[in-house]
């Protein structure tokens, strides 16, 4: 058959049609390609986000209405009709205004250019005859063209002044004619501006609803294809130009994208339950995100705290992560959410969101805001974490042990093995954590593990008691001591501001648990000890933080007896060690084989006999276990803990999720989720696996950390959550040195001034730096003791008014608050004092302890209670009293007083007032809760303008004080002129230098 189409070369009719095809294929890939650009899944956030501020505008929109004075602006439209009338009355003057203006507009106009040309041809010629007369100096130039310039100057300054006189009397016109258009219309403007103010809110809004609302316009600009056009829906990011994004290639800028979906996050009034949770404002603006915040959202975006993907689009990839199985159940329905298996860094649950504060608050004790970091730092510390992990800006802390110098001079050896084996079971909520007969040797791996941990203990306590040197002096007490007066002494000296002593199990506040609880030391230790730690503790252990309270021997002694008739009735009465057991040459090969290798390993252990074995197993189970990271132990006080590493490269808040090992655990693949439980039982990540004793997780268990119980008997899991979040903040991230708060001079000084305050324990005792909890503590222990004393029932026993009564009288037997010591006291007198503590006030029966400042901490301590109150340090006490005072009186002539006729009338006032019947020695069956501060410490010890302050009003310092306030109502009309301001600053300078008992007279 012949071909229909000869002079092409391929079939052109399927060519058609494949071209058809091939074109409809494009059309519908181009439109898929367009309908993928258009159902993005923050698309639709964002135009939920609209509608529902569409609705949330009208709402206001319509509230703003109904909020408009119907009878203001009924007036305010009635004004603005009658102005509208008033300027039709005057239609034809307008007219004629508005025509001269017009003519005089167009005047001035072109005067004004005139002008202006002119005084451009002054600086012209300005520069130009400056320019001559510098070449004239030069003999460049001569006389005649000087004066040739000048003159041109001249010229243009005339015309300049021409134009000027022309242009002033137009301007004058012009605004003489606007003044009476203003005349005419005012009553009209007046009410315009009135009913724009009234509809001023309704008009913002309005242009609100402009910009978002469904109109063809905002529509049409969303459309596929057109939306390059300014759209209103598209993605909002910031760019961080000084923090990076390491992606292992390759380093980046950050960039935010979170606000694409989360469009109100920085956004004051979207807050509360009606507005979905993807738009609601971020908590306390004032802190975070907003733009006059420490932390604006255009500097420091969102993944910088929350982690996660800040490039991200969709729900999944930005690294969302949920609070709890509910939630996740709950994602993964309407989002098809699942874990991120290829970005390191997902969002951080809320739980331990604090835990990124610290890569940018390193050098801080507390971060404000922050409470769970703050609440998990004081954790960290309490649990002596550090003493086995190494880690950056704890190397100043004191192992929280006591040293073990003197072991045995301190507690029997029955004792301590039990305590060593099981130190939960002597004290339940002691700091010492359990290192034996955990989950991974409790005996359901291997059924000997019970044993070896009883054998391991054992030789311990041999080992321990062999290095234990006898102390240098340990004194007899003079007496047994009567319990009943040490039990006084103990509640009355101040003993319950780090103690507890009656329940073991008492857990207590922050402040009294300081110190460990003293229920059963009866059965410890011996009277002597006691007695000399009371006496001396820093001859036993130097680094301890018990304090010298002074006591005298009698007082010393009665504590101990009191101290001693506590006793539990779980320690051990006699020895109750394991007999001989083949599992001691056991632990002792296995250590042996580590370091001399099987054949020498026997050879060396048939050398030893009984006793050096024990040794030698005890001292290769304190190194295994690492006790010298609590405890100072002889020999081992350089050893390098034996835990991970916590900042730096092996920070683990940045520890890559496949090098952490999860074993057969079954829990969530986080960071967060391996700690808490590492935590809550340290060797479960040994279940099911087969290991030798010596080569199984040895991280003790924080019993009183782990099982901790709230006021109600309630497990407290929140302590371990919050340690987990003060552990994760430490990351290897790099944050740019902008991003780091570094304290300056006056921040670094409180800093220092609060680890020091927060190391003693000084908020036990007294209200520090407006911190409402402190002080608390020592007034309860106050009133339990007055309780005592006056009712003869405890505190909790009395009927409310006499519990008030008590608590009231508490308040003075007690400590003062420091809340503004740097305002009253004077620096030098309060660093000496804080070196060697004197008595103050003589009612209060709790006294200030030795605590034995260096020169450093005590300058560090007094800097910072003068910065809190705001003052300048060092204390500048400027111009010497002038003991000088000039009024007038009736006649309006001018008395002056001076030197000691001024002291004088002075000392009158004072009398008068009879400031020295509180202000005083103690006198026989005087109470001591009428006293007050001795007058002879006043002049060193006070500042003249605090003393001023406090006589006009002492109750602006402290509230409920017994110091009544004289002045103005009791002010004495016949002495200084009756001033109330000169004779409260003449009792001041009384005051300030009194020297001797004498001036109190």
């Amino acid at each position: 058959m012949a071909d229909k189409q000869p002079e092409y070369f391929y079939p052109m009719g399927k060519l058609h049609k494949l071209f058809f095809l091939s074109s409809g294929l494009m059309l519908l890939a181009f439109l898929w390609m367009l309908w993928q650009d258009y159902d993005r899944e923050w698309k639709y956030f964002q135009r939920d986000f609209n509608q529902f501020d569409v609705a949330r505008i009208e709402k206001d929109k319509r509230a703003a209405q109904d909020a408009i004075d119907k009878q203001k602006l009924a007036a305010l439209k009635a004004a603005l009709a009658e102005g509208e009338k008033e300027i039709v009355k005057h239609e034809k003057e307008v007219r004629e205004i508005a025509a001269k203006q017009a003519a005089l507009l167009g005047k001035i106009q072109d005067h004004t250019q005139q002008a202006q040309f002119a005084k451009a041809q002054v600086d012209s010629a300005l520069f130009e005859y400056e320019e001559s007369r510098h070449h004239a100096e030069k003999k460049e130039l001569d006389a005649a063209d000087v004066a040739a310039r000048k003159a041109t100057l001249d010229k243009h300054r005339q015309h300049m002044a021409e134009e000027n006189g022309i242009l002033e009397p137009l301007t004058a016109s012009q605004n003489a004619l606007a003044a009476d258009l203003k005349q005419i219309t005012a009553r009209r403007d007046v009410a315009q501006k009135g009913l724009e103010d009234l509809h001023a809110q309704v008009t913002a809004l309005e242009g609100r609803h402009a910009r978002v609302e469904t109109n063809f316009q905002n529509t049409f600009r969303n459309l596929p294809f057109f939306d390059f056009i300014d759209p209103t829906i598209k993605v909002r990011q910031y760019v961080l130009p000084e923090y990076w994004d390491d992606y292992n290639f390759a380093r980046v800028y950050k960039v935010e994208r979170c606000t694409t979906c989360h469009l109100g996050i920085d956004k004051k009034g979207w807050e509360g339950a009606d507005v979905p949770k993807v738009f609601r404002s971020h908590p306390r603006l004032e802190l975070y995100l907003g733009g006059t915040s420490p932390h604006p959202i255009e500097k420091f975006g969102c993944t910088t705290c929350h982690d996660g993907q800040g490039r991200a689009l969709t729900f999944n990839d930005a690294g969302h992560t949920p609070a709890d199985e509910a939630q996740t159940k709950e994602w993964e329905e309407k989002y098809h959410w699942h874990p991120q298996h290829h970005w390191d860094f997902p969002m951080k649950p809320k739980a331990h969101l604090e835990s990124t504060c610290y890569k940018c608050h390193t050098q801080e004790e507390e971060i404000r805001g922050a409470d769970h970091w703050n609440r998990g730092r004081r954790l960290f510390e309490r649990a002596g974490c550090f003493g086995c992990h190494q880690t950056d800006g704890f190397q100043h802390m004191r192992k929280i042990g006591p040293d073990l110098y003197h072991l045995a001079d301190k507690v029997t050896r029955d004792w301590a093995y039990q305590w060593i084996l099981d130190p939960p079971a002597l004290r339940p909520t002691t700091r010492m954590p359990k290192v034996f007969n955990l989950s991974n040797t409790d005996g359901q791996d291997d059924k000997n593990d019970p044993q070896r941990n009883a054998v391991a203990a054992d030789c311990i306590t041999d080992y321990l008691f062999s290095l234990s040197d006898p102390m240098p002096v340990l004194r007899v007490p003079p007496g047994p001591g009567d319990p009943e007066k040490g039990r006084a002494a103990f509640d009355r000296v101040g003993c319950k501001a780090c103690h507890l002593l009656g329940d073991k199990h008492d857990t207590g506040d922050e402040y009294n648990n300081f110190g460990p609880n003293l229920t059963g030391i009866g059965s410890k230790t011996t009277h002597k000890w006691i007695f000399n730690w009371l006496k001396d503790p820093k001859a036993y252990f130097a680094g301890t933080a018990m304090p010298n309270l002074r006591l005298s021997d009698a007082e010393a002694t009665d504590i101990a007896a009191w101290l001693m008739a506590s006793t539990d009735p779980d320690a051990p009465n006699q020895a109750k060690l394991p007999e001989q057991n083949p599992l001691l040459d056991e632990l002792a090969i296995t250590y042996l084989w580590a370091r001399l290798g099987p054949s020498d390993a026997e050879r060396e252990l048939a050398g030893y006999d009984t006793q050096k074995k024990r040794l030698f197993v005890g001292e290769r189970m304190i190194n295994r276990q690492g006790c010298f990271g609590c405890h100072q132990i002889k020999g081992m006080e350089k050893i390098t803990p034996i835990g991970v590493t916590f900042t730096g490269g092996g920070a683990i808040g940045s520890k890559d999720i496949d090098r952490i090992d999860f074993a057969f655990v079954d829990i969530p693949k986080t960071r967060h989720d391996w700690l808490k439980r590492k935590v809550r039982d340290p060797r479960v990540y040994d279940h099911l696996r087969d290991r030798t004793y010596d080569d199984k997780l040895r991280m003790p268990r924080i019993t009183w950390l782990v099982d901790a119980k709230d006021k109600e008997g309630k497990p407290a899991p929140e302590l371990v959550e919050d340690l987990a979040t003060f552990v994760l903040g430490f990351v290897k991230t790099e944050v740019p040195s902008t991003y780091r708060r570094v304290p300056d001079e006056h921040a670094a000084a409180l800093e220092a001034g609060k680890r020091l305050i927060k190391l003693n324990n000084c908020r036990s005792c007294h209200f520090v730096d407006n911190d409402q909890r402190g002080g608390v503590t020592i007034q309860t222990a106050v009133g339990e003791y007055l309780a005592v004393e006056k009712f003869g029932q405890p505190l909790a026993e009395l009927a409310t008014p006499e519990r008030t009564q008590i608590m009231k009288r508490a308040s003075v037997f007690s400590p003062p608050p420091l809340n503004f010591a740097g305002e009253r006291i004077q620096p030098l007198w309060l660093f000496d004092f804080l070196r060697a503590p004197t008595t103050v006030r003589v009612h209060v029966s709790v006294r200030m302890p030795t605590f034995g400042f260096t020169e450093e901490e005590a300058t560090t301590l007094t800097k910072y209670l003068t910065l809190t109150s705001k003052q300048k340090f060092p204390f500048d006490p400027g111009v010497p009293m002038a003991y000088h005072a000039s009024w007038k009186d009736k006649d309006g002539k001018v008395q002056e007083l001076s030197g000691a006729e001024y002291l004088k009338e002075a000392k009158a006032l004072f009398l008068m007032f009879e400031c020295a019947k509180c202000h005083q020695e103690p006198k026989p069956k005087q109470d001591l809760a009428d006293l007050a501060p001795s007058f002879l410490l006043s002049g060193k010890r006070l500042k003249p303008d605090w003393v001023l302050n406090w006589i006009k009003n002492p109750a602006a310092y402290i509230k409920g004080t017994k110091m009544p306030q004289f002045w103005p109502d009791n002010t004495v009309e016949d002495k200084l002129g009756g001033d109330a301001d000169l004779q409260m600053k003449a009792v001041r300078d009384y005051v300030m230098q009194i020297d001797s008992p004498d001036d109190l007279k």
